[in-house]
């Protein structure tokens, strides 16, 4: 007599397979592999945050290194001094300060190097786009410095991640831990 036991609860997250048929380990197998697959898609629980991180840094910083960076390195190269100088500071040092900030150093968070470091001239260039250059406009147009602005502070507080050079060089023993 071959006994079957199936029992799934999709509410409670709890999968459990008992199938007493001798020669089907195969099917067996795939049937568990399935409904472990299913338990994690359907569980309230976060996937890693590693992976989370890597997504932000890769799209938003790939993003502003290719959008915003090199664009203002090919369209103000020539005449910086055409560039908004919303600090007082001067046009050409604003352009330099941006460019900085826009293609070197998104460049180092898309690569997971010196993150946190590299995400300073990335958050206050981002404050400076909503709080001073965009302010008096309406929300439209400063939805896109606030949604760098989160994305860059959602990096900071997650930290590279292990799919980073930060992590690499950490576990190397590259980088120092204690002071």
């Amino acid at each position: 007599m071959v006994e079957r036991y199936w029992y799934i609860s999709v509410q409670q997250f709890d999968f459990q397979l008992n199938i007493s048929i001798s020669g089907y380990p195969l099917i067996l197998h795939f049937t568990q592999t399935l409904l472990r697959m299913l338990k994690r898609i359907l569980s309230p629980l976060p996937y890693s945050m590693d992976w989370a991180a890597l997504v932000m840094r890769l799209v938003f910083c790939g993003l502003m290194v290719y959008n915003h960076g090199l664009m203002k390195i090919i369209l103000f190269s020539e005449s910086p001094e055409s560039f908004s100088d919303p600090l007082g500071i001067g046009a050409s040092a604003s352009y330099y300060l941006v460019v900085f900030a826009e293609g070197i150093c998104s460049a180092l968070v898309l690569l997971g190097l010196l993150t946190r470091l590299a995400l300073l001239p990335l958050l206050v260039t981002m404050m400076v786009a909503v709080f001073s250059v965009n302010w008096d406009n309406p929300l439209t147009e400063k939805e896109l410095p606030m949604l760098y602005l989160s994305v860059y502070v959602a990096i900071w507080l997650l930290g590279p991640g292990r799919f980073s050079l930060d992590w690499r060089m950490l576990r190397e023993g590259r980088i120092l831990t204690k002071t």
